[in-house]
């Protein structure tokens, strides 16, 4: 009887999660028509991985508002969308929003997944890199009905080409007394700070910030950091910075091994992180569209007792020689306490004097 009872219920379970697998053409099958984007819009494309956790959760998702599409498991479809900030949103028992900076000519990546909540589950909506989101969509399928158009277009509505971002090829260097700032922005709270490097001293191979609170190399990376000011991109930098250790090509991996000193507060422990070019492309900044490098890290770290999970994202421009908009997330754990931070820090402004 208990055996009956178990196959039952199995096959309750298969019959739930088959109802609610997305089906339709995939990913593999439908590259070219990903490639093919209107005249003046970008594209995003929305995707959520095949899972068993909380399948039966399928949250609309919104863009700048309007309902696009579902985020359906092993399922994606895409949106057309004027270049500029837009915002996607889904809910479940909390909101998770993210913020696309689009491009005209470029396809961006929003991956949504379910995680653990108190009533149902909580959504999660990241942006992805090409390399990272091209390799899950491969085998998901397309779910949606008809491509949505979000903003307006001059492009768009003359029929002309697509209008190209002037991206920046050159950089002003820094001097004496000038400010580099950055915007850093809890995670949790949502509270923001500047943080601003003020150049103290520019010799021929590197430059230095803050009483030598900073010093970087002329090429930009970063030989020292004496006195963080950035929140968790100074606190738990790597050696070198976060920017690539050499020329980069689409998808290349390395690893990091370094020791970070200070308590569970200051990001202190023994780091094992490994990174990944996930896109190179061009990103709207403060100052203007820059070609970015993204690199993606993930790993873990551990000191006198207590145990770390890390996650970070860092958009890195070759032309500026720094990184322009970083994201961390960081879990502490100690006995049976755990210690989440999170944190965003964005170059807002390069002050000249």
């Amino acid at each position: 009887m208990r055996s009956l009872m178990s196959w039952r219920w199995l096959l309750a379970v298969s019959a739930l999660l088959q109802g609610c697998a997305a089906t339709g053409p995939t990913g593999a099958e439908m590259a070219g028509r990903l490639n093919e984007i209107p005249p003046g819009y970008g594209r995003i494309v929305f995707y959520r991985s095949a899972s068993m956790l909380g399948a039966a959760i399928q949250p609309d998702v919104r863009l700048d508002g309007q309902v696009v599409g579902q985020s359906r498991p092993g399922g994606f479809f895409y949106v057309d969308a004027s270049p500029g900030k837009h915002t996607a949103a889904a809910s479940t028992e909390a909101t998770s929003t993210v913020d696309i900076a689009v491009v005209a000519g470029q396809t961006h990546y929003v991956r949504s997944a379910i995680g653990f909540g108190i009533a149902v589950g909580r959504i999660n909506l990241s942006v992805e890199g090409v390399v990272t989101a091209k390799g899950e969509l491969m085998g998901l399928s397309y779910t949606g009905t008809h491509v949505p158009r979000i903003g307006n277009t001059t492009a768009a509505t003359a029929g002309s080409a697509p209008a190209a971002p002037t991206v920046q090829t050159q950089a002003q260097p820094l001097k004496r007394g000038d400010e580099v700032v950055y915007r850093v922005v809890d995670g949790y709270t949502g509270m923001p700070r500047d943080a601003v490097y003020t150049v103290d001293r520019v010799d021929r191979d590197r430059i230095v910030f803050n009483q030598g609170g900073r010093v970087e190399s002329a090429k930009g990376t970063v030989e020292s950091i004496a006195t963080p000011v950035a929140g968790e991109m100074d606190a738990c930098s790597p050696p070198g910075g976060w920017g690539p250790p050499a020329e980069m090509t689409l998808g290349m991996r390395w690893s990091l091994r370094f020791r970070k000193p200070g308590g569970e507060e200051t990001c202190g422990g023994d780091y094992d992180l490994e990174a990944q070019m996930v896109s190179d492309e061009v990103m709207p900044t403060a100052l203007g569209d820059y070609k970015v490098q993204r690199i993606d890290y993930k790993g873990s770290g551990a000191r006198q007792g207590f145990q770390i999970i890390f996650e970070a994202k860092a958009w890195y421009s070759p032309v500026l020689g720094r990184v322009v908009k970083f994201e961390s997330e960081r879990l502490t754990r100690t006995g049976r306490s755990t210690a989440p931070t999170r944190e965003k820090a964005e170059l807002v402004e390069i002050r000249r004097y």
